[in-house]
């Protein structure tokens, strides 16, 4: 453990309670200890750090060192995606798509699926791509699709450029067909 960490901590120092929240979440330099994690998570989210307030959500999403608890787990996503945290926007977009902890809600969803991508999330970029190209609560939408996947692969996600040719090469099966390809003249 990190001494002069755990004193700015104790302080309030809401930086070093995420911090000490992150080591004994993962058992950094201390034993694992989800228990403890949540508290120091408790800590440095009641003071507003983001990165906290999400990954709070997640342990009360998942029952990590806490009794899952939907609910608990949305207010966390909701305060922390207020603040920009892209993380916490794309979990508040799942939170909507399944109905947990609310009702489910695919137009909120995509609105939170649409915030965290326009901020660089690839992950909700490939999500966002991943419902418009299967017409997941909107309808199907191959252009929207490889926007997204476009816009994943331009932050270096390969599997991005992979669904782009395989919507491409759908699309051109329905345009061309075996029997019917015309040779072009390219003399010109």
């Amino acid at each position: 453990m990190n001494i002069p960490q755990l004193i700015l901590a104790q302080n309030g120092n809401l930086e070093a309670q995420f911090n000490i929240g992150i080591m004994y979440s993962i058992g950094h330099t201390v034993p694992l200890n989800l228990k403890e994690a949540v508290m120091w998570y408790k800590k440095a989210a009641a003071q507003g750090h983001s990165e906290a307030q999400n990954n709070l959500g997640n342990m009360y999403c998942k029952g990590y060192g806490v009794a899952q608890d939907y609910e608990k787990a949305l207010k966390w996503f909701h305060r922390a995606a207020k603040q920009g945290n892209t993380d916490a926007q794309y979990n508040l977009g799942k939170m909507y798509e399944l109905g947990y902890g609310t009702l489910q809600d695919f137009d909120k969803a995509i609105r939170w699926f649409n915030e965290a991508a326009e901020n660089g999330n690839i992950m909700a970029q490939i999500h966002l791509g991943d419902i418009y190209y299967r017409g997941m609560g909107v309808e199907k939408d191959n252009n929207k699709a490889v926007k997204w996947f476009c816009k994943a692969a331009g932050l270096g996600y390969a599997e991005a450029k992979e669904r782009i040719l395989y919507i491409n090469a759908e699309i051109m099966k329905k345009y061309v067909k075996d029997e019917n390809i015309v040779e072009v003249n390219s003399d010109y």
